[in-house]
Formats: C-alpha cells, structure tokens, sequence
C-alpha cells in the first residue's frame, strides 16, 4: 500500500508553540514498546520533554534539511501524546511513540513533499 498525504492547510506560525524549557520533565520510565505511531514533521527529538520516549523511522532522511528552529508542529504533537495537556500535569505515556516524518521543510514552514506519480 502507498501513503500520500495531503495537506488540508498551510498556515505560517509566528511565535512558539508552548512548549517551554521551564517545564519539568516528569521521570516516568519507557517500559512499554510503541503502540501509538504519529505522521507528522520532523520533531526535536531531544527536547526534554520527549529524550528518550521517541523512536524514529526517517527513510526518506527528512532530519538532514529540517532545522531544528522549525520543527515546530511535530514536537508539538508529539509532547502532547506522550505527555498530554502540559498545564495538567499528566503522567507520561509508558511506551515509546513511534515517529514517521511525512512533512519535511520548505520555507516558510513544513509541507507535504511533492510527489512523481507515474
């Protein structure tokens, strides 16, 4: 089976998503092996709130031209499975997130790439 995604909209963010470095990660171990995968864009993998809970899968090597200043909406999305609503203080999901980059970035912001259908 083939994906292709398809963007429904394309809005350019200004400011940060509110994932601030204040916030304390809560120590919950990863116990558990994926069970929830997220198709998103590039997310800062190392961010503190999400060290070591994410396992990526990057075959198309979306990383090498996301810069970090951008990964915007998929360290969002990702904080906010692993870790829910911030301003709740939820406990950490268990298991990893299994992360599949599909949007990669095009100034101003990520897209879905353009594709050859033959």
């Amino acid at each position: 089976m083939h994906l292709r995604p398809v963007g429904q909209c394309a809005v350019k963010m200004e400011g940060e998503l509110g994932l601030e470095e204040e916030i304390q990660a809560v120590a919950v171990e990863v116990t558990l092996p994926s069970i929830v995968a997220l198709l998103d864009g590039f997310p800062i993998q190392n961010h503190n709130l999400l060290q070591g809970r994410l396992m990526i899968d990057d075959p198309d090597n979306f990383e090498e031209n996301s810069p970090a200043q951008f990964r915007k909406h998929g360290t969002g999305m990702a904080s906010l499975i692993v870790r829910g609503d911030l301003n709740g203080n939820e406990t950490p999901i268990k298991s990893s997130l299994y992360f599949r980059p599909i949007m990669k970035y095009s100034d101003p912001f990520e897209q879905f790439p353009r594709m050859n259908c033959n």
